[in-house]
């Protein structure tokens, strides 16, 4: 349908689903080599709705983050839909980002902030991150106690998760802002993006060392994407000077899009197939 792709991953028949904006939500089955258009009637609706990324319930059931809310996949009918309590909680917010807690409580990073939900749906608390209320990016599970929260107009969050009470937010002292993206990789290490402030690794809690390219450094200022493949080789997605990928077994031997094929433009996302080939 277009060429802007802000999300990739596999859906439940195997085929590779992703999304973009404009209401941009397609499959391309391999085997058949076709695209199909998988929109639904609600994503059109009103206005047209941006697909922001996929996630998933603790339970395993796959969700589609839009502008609009978060639409549950009903295997039922085989296509997300809007009759669930959680689509009807997060209708008015431009929802970026996803978790949910061990307590079960959900967590939606949207355009104003963190919105912390209970299971049944009642908005527990609104965290801003910042006196301009900056959106959420990325949220990503430290351990079942700790959550990292980053804002893509500000600095990274950590959060605290009690046994009862709400978690308790505490702003991390880094050299960076505006991040973009964060990946926890099997070594347990944090790769933190920014927009316009480079490559980060938090190999130990609070420590940070930026992370160059043998180029120089303005190749990474930019990224969009980071993904970890089943060689845990740590791919990064740019804009514009395309992407690298971090070998696992020679962390000096860095690979550049020039090696690989692929053209100095964006990196969105990623996607590894179970026969080990890589969609970007």
């Amino acid at each position: 349908m277009q060429n802007s792709v802000s999300c990739l991953t596999s859906s439940i028949s195997g085929e590779i689903l992703f999304g973009g904006d404009h209401g941009m939500l397609q499959t391309y089955e391999i085997a058949a080599d076709t695209f199909l258009n998988r929109r639904f009637p609600e994503l059109m609706e009103k206005y047209v709705k941006s697909v922001t990324g996929f996630s998933r319930l603790r339970d395993g059931r796959s969700l589609l983050l839009t502008t609009s809310g978060i639409f549950p996949y009903d295997t039922l009918r085989n296509r997300f839909s809007e009759d669930s309590l959680l689509t009807g909680t997060t209708s008015q917010l431009l929802v970026q980002s996803f978790y949910e807690d061990r307590l079960g409580n959900l967590w939606v990073g949207s355009f104003d902030g963190l919105h912390l939900f209970s299971s049944q749906g009642e908005e527990l608390k609104l965290y801003s991150l910042s006196k301009d209320k900056a959106p959420v990016s990325s949220i990503l599970e430290l351990d079942s106690a700790r959550v990292l929260v980053s804002t893509n107009m500000g600095g990274v969050w950590l959060f605290d998760i009690p046994g009862e009470g709400l978690p308790v937010a505490k702003e991390l002292n880094t050299p960076f802002k505006n991040v973009s993206i964060m990946l926890k990789d099997t070594k347990e290490r944090v790769w933190l993006g920014t927009w316009g402030d480079g490559l980060w690794r938090m190999d130990h809690f609070g420590k940070f060392v930026e992370v160059k390219s043998y180029e120089g450094d303005e190749d990474l200022k930019k990224v969009h994407a980071l993904f970890e493949d089943s060689d845990h080789s740590i791919w990064i997605g740019t804009q514009v000077n395309g992407l690298f990928r971090y070998q696992a077994e020679n962390s000096s031997k860095i690979f550049h899009s020039s090696e690989m094929g692929y053209p100095n433009v964006d990196a969105s996302c990623f996607l590894e197939r179970p026969d080990g080939n890589i969609f970007v």
